[in-house]
């Protein structure tokens, strides 16, 4: 009878690892950290990036939504998207590209849609993000 409850232990716990690993996969990946330390060294943009960037994010329409000067502080309106004064100085790059292309992990119930853009793109729309400071 011993020999049937050890096989049938091992069988349980082989089941469960298996259950384990097939749900972790299916889980989110992990987000960057909201905030970056005051620590943490911010990177010069490319001003040539930055200047491209700044083109598509007029080109995507992100300034129907979205203010780029004034501070975090600055008056929006009930459908607008927040104030991007600043964010340069609040947000990692790693942050700032997530939440550029799945916002809702950042924000649950934000109404900015993700955007579908090329590396490029993206390296681009970070760079003037980040030069907003």
């Amino acid at each position: 009878m011993h020999a049937r409850t050890t096989t049938w232990t091992w069988t349980l716990g082989a089941v469960l690892l298996m259950l384990c690993a097939c749900q972790s996969s299916d889980e989110k990946a992990p987000t960057a950290p909201d905030d970056i330390s005051m620590e943490t060294p911010l990177a010069e943009p490319d001003p040539e990036m930055a200047a491209q960037g700044e083109d598509l994010f007029g080109k995507l329409n992100c300034k129907a939504c979205h203010q780029t000067t004034g501070g975090e502080e600055a008056a929006r309106g009930p459908e607008e998207g927040p104030n991007l004064g600043g964010i340069g100085m609040r947000r990692a790059a790693s942050w700032l590209r997530s939440h550029i292309l799945n916002p809702r992990p950042h924000t649950v119930d934000s109404p900015m849609p993700g955007f579908t853009v090329t590396d490029d793109q993206l390296d681009a729309l970070v760079a003037y993000l980040q030069s907003l400071q």
